[in-house]
């Protein structure tokens, strides 16, 4: 999910300047140089696998340290990821980050049971942006750097940042997705002989398009460091995932996430 202040996370621009709900923090041009740093609790509601009908609620929590440079320069660091975002001048901007990723927990869900293992993993992430007021126009590139399964992913982002009033803010996002056939298959494929254990019949879908998501997010400032954080994101797969018996016989092609947490900011 894109909700920054609740998924584990931070951004880097690791290949240019180190040489990111769903997306990376832009560089605050209004902001000092010098450290910052965020506290996150909070709690998840999500499906137990990537199309799957059935939910879980985790409790989670995360710790951001993110470093001004003022040079137009932004160093983020997270339990789960690491990088940076720079300013590369007519209001475009770069970041790339390294992003812990987890893998797929098989017995969260029955039907999961005779599947393989979906490893943990780190993805790259290459973002670049466009900033027109409050509009940001991305694409992104999400490469599994340990070659794990999960293949390649990229996407066509449009954000659009309010401020409600002195302590409200929304974000809304719309992107679209796509992955290469490796990456659908480790999501969604039934091999034949998870078929034959399964009772599913044997599905490998190629590579293409791969969903539309539409995330909101809220966050409503209690004090100058306290804010409550809040999100919804809607997920809708196009037919290389929802095709898979996985989806269509066991779960739905439309999938939601929600989140609410708190943040201390300091």
């Amino acid at each position: 999910m894109k909700i920054k202040q609740l998924i584990i996370g931070c951004k880097l621009v690791l290949f240019i300047a180190f040489a990111f709900p769903a997306y990376a923090e832009t560089v605050d041009e209004n902001e000092e140089a010098g450290w910052y740093f965020n506290v996150i609790v909070g709690a998840m509601r999500e499906p137990t696998y990537l199309g799957s009908d059935k939910y879980i609620t985790e409790a989670g929590g995360d710790f951001q340290a993110t470093y001004n440079t003022g040079r137009g320069i932004e160093y983020f660091l997270s339990l789960g990821e690491f990088g940076a975002s720079v300013e590369l001048g007519n209001d475009w901007e770069l970041t790339t980050f390294l992003e812990y990723e987890e893998g797929r927990d098989n017995s969260e869900d029955p039907i999961l049971a005779h599947f393989p293992k979906v490893r943990d993993t780190l993805e790259g992430q290459v973002i670049l942006a466009k900033h027109i007021k409050n509009w940001t126009i991305a694409g992104i590139l999400q490469p599994d750097i340990l070659d794990r399964g999960k293949g390649f992913v990229y996407f066509l982002a449009l954000e659009h940042d309010y401020k409600v009033n002195q302590r409200l803010s929304l974000s809304t996002s719309l992107d679209i997705s796509f992955g290469n056939a490796e990456h659908m298959n480790t999501e969604v494929g039934v091999s034949s002989s998870v078929a034959a254990l399964s009772g599913l019949n044997a599905y490998r879908p190629g590579s293409g398009y791969k969903s539309t998501t539409l995330d909101v997010e809220l966050d409503y400032a209690i004090n100058k460091n306290w804010s409550i954080v809040s999100g919804v994101e809607v997920e809708f797969y196009g037919s290389n995932i929802a095709d898979s018996p996985l989806v269509k016989d066991e779960g739905s092609d439309t999938n939601y996430t929600y989140g609410l947490g708190i943040s201390y900011r300091f």
